[in-house]
């Protein structure tokens, strides 16, 4: 699923909270790193930066342009959820 659509950064942030979330990785790794680095060929920290850039689009008013890539987007990592104007 995340392999074919890994050039969309939203996607596959969601992807990786699921995984994450419900510690799918377990079945196969013993820690999320590792599954990561294994499966995708990316460390925990970028896995990390996907996931925050993921849960930061869903929290952006609808009516603005959506960022292109998660660089766009990583500037809203420093900022707490909590910050975010209410949609």
């Amino acid at each position: 699923m995340i392999d074919a659509k890994l050039g969309d950064f939203f996607d596959v942030g969601n992807a990786i909270i699921e995984i994450k979330t419900a510690r799918l990785y377990r079945q196969t790794h013993q820690n999320f790193g590792e599954y990561c680095r294994d499966r995708f060929g990316i460390g925990r920290s970028y896995a990390n930066k996907l996931i925050g850039s993921a849960e930061r689009n869903h929290l952006l008013p609808d009516d603005l342009p959506k960022p292109a890539n998660d660089f766009q987007i990583r500037p809203f990592l420093k900022l707490e959820p909590g910050h975010f104007v209410k949609k």
